[in-house]
């Protein structure tokens, strides 16, 4: 959400009018993810047509970017002031005042900002019930049916922004579920709980600075440790890399 808002009031900003903000052309850029690639048309297939293999989570890589495409309905103006337009769009989704045949001229920013939160509503709250319900207010008044009622896409971002920030790392990190889910008994929750919390551990670890210095120091030992032994003579070295030879293989597979 925070990264098409970003981008929807950065358009604004420089007078470009979107006209087509629907969840079709907010995409991710998934090669963090997929170091192999994926598939078109199949879930488990990578870009060959194998098996999927190497897949990371959006925590794992650091956090997904998405991005708005497609702008073959998009127009530029010199100022984004007292801009009405009387254009019809082949948009996926339509603001009411633009859906009548005697319709009066309408601000295409206005439309970009219901169609935002129209999205927002549809994709996220309503998918997910009981998660986001934080952000139905500020999205119901991007989705307002008056064009005056509705804040700018700067002003929608920063009052993203302001609710995201009342909200502490553990929650923005904790598992959510698809609201077709199947339901989960007591054990099935407090299991997959758990275990999402496990994971979320393991890739802070990974991503701390002191576990980043112990992996390098134990890295270059284990090379000098190698390097000593191919100037060791054939007997000692044989002893040496039998003693050496686990502890390399080891640190080796975790670096």
């Amino acid at each position: 959400m925070q990264n098409s808002s970003k981008g929807l009031a950065y358009l604004h900003e420089v007078g470009v009018a979107h006209r087509d903000c629907s969840i079709s052309n907010m995409v991710m850029a998934a090669d963090k993810m997929f170091p192999h690639g994926f598939h078109p048309n199949f879930l488990t297939k990578d870009m060959r047509a194998r098996r999927l293999r190497g897949v990371r989570s959006r925590t794992h890589v650091g956090g997904m970017k998405y991005y708005l495409i497609d702008f073959g309905e998009s127009m530029k103006f010199d100022s984004t002031e007292n801009v009405r337009i009387d254009v019809w769009s082949k948009a996926s989704i339509h603001a009411p005042e633009t859906l009548d045949d005697d319709r009066p001229p309408y601000d295409p920013f206005k439309v970009d900002v219901w169609a935002a939160g129209t999205t927002y509503t549809n994709v996220i709250v309503k998918e997910y019930p009981g998660y986001f319900e934080a952000f139905s207010p500020l999205f119901s008044s991007m989705a307002s049916e008056d064009p005056a009622a509705r804040p700018s896409a700067a002003e929608a971002l920063a009052q993203f922004r302001a609710i995201k920030s009342q909200f502490s790392r553990t929650a923005l990190h904790s598992r959510v579920r698809f609201h077709e889910a199947c339901p989960e008994i007591a054990v099935q929750r407090v299991f997959r709980d758990g275990w999402h919390w496990l994971k979320q551990f393991a890739f802070a670890a990974r991503n701390m600075k002191c576990y980043k210095l112990f992996r390098t120091i134990a890295t270059a030992r284990v090379r000098l440790i190698w390097k000593a032994q191919c100037y060791q003579p054939s007997g000692i070295a044989a002893g040496h890399l039998a003693r050496a030879a686990p502890h390399f293989y080891i640190l080796h597979d975790r670096s």
